[in-house]
């Protein structure tokens, strides 16, 4: 399912609004996404050991999973405009520029994507050789072939990435878009704190203040 920024402004180009809706909406996505990791896993030692204690099994499964999703969506946004086939990404939205009335704003664009790439190219590496696909030698010698990617080496693409809209967006509009406005709602901060209700009630279930399994007997978990 496509993330897509609404009320596009009818300044930015036809045949470029399109792809900037969706890629506007495919960052703040991400953008949302890496709000809610952080809240997880990005917080505190203390926080993560939390975690561990409601459920570390499927809390390394998810932590998994969100670092691949951020490679892959990086990885994405990065690709070259024109390959085995067109490429949604920021490089096609250089590319559908008028060359002549637009010169200015691909001289812009062109040296932050430069950038993006640069601080996205460990991100990439790790979509090709194993997110993606499968390499032999990186599927037997991962520490030997990939290089690290560090929760601040996705921060610093993440930025660049938001730059990167922020300047074509304001050529066209004067307005930039505000990234860091963005809040997290209903998600990761919801879940942790009925994490931290229910190791309260396992306190006071300990403690005899509450009958033992008292919550299995209760209708709304028989119902499950």
């Amino acid at each position: 399912m496509a993330h897509v920024l609404e009320n596009i402004s009818e300044k930015i180009p036809e045949n470029t609004r399109r792809i900037f809706s969706l890629l506007s909406g495919e960052v703040l996505w991400l953008r949302e996404k890496w709000l809610n990791y952080n809240y997880l896993f990005g917080h505190s030692p203390e926080r993560v050991e939390a975690l561990n204690q409601g459920g570390p099994t499927f809390f390394y499964i998810l932590d998994y999973l969100f670092i691949d999703d951020f490679i892959l969506t990086l990885s994405r946004l990065t690709d070259p405009a024109e390959a085995k086939e067109s490429n949604l990404s920021f490089e096609q939205l250089i590319v559908m520029l008028d060359k002549n009335a637009h010169s200015e704003l691909i001289q812009k664009l062109t040296p932050l994507l430069k950038s993006l790439r640069d601080k996205a190219a460990s991100v990439r590496k790790h979509r090709h050789k194993r997110v993606a696909h499968s390499d032999f030698d990186t599927a037997v010698r991962p520490d030997d072939v990939l290089p690290a990617v560090s929760r601040q080496t996705i921060e610093n693409a993440l930025l660049e990435a938001e730059s990167f809209l922020n300047a074509f967006d304001f050529y066209f509009t004067g307005e930039e878009l505000l990234h860091d406005t963005l809040i997290i709602q209903n998600g990761s901060d919801v879940l942790f704190a009925k994490l931290l209700k229910a190791r309260e009630y396992e306190e006071l279930e300990r403690d005899g203040k509450i009958p033992q399994g008292t919550w299995c007997n209760s209708k709304s978990f028989q119902s499950l």
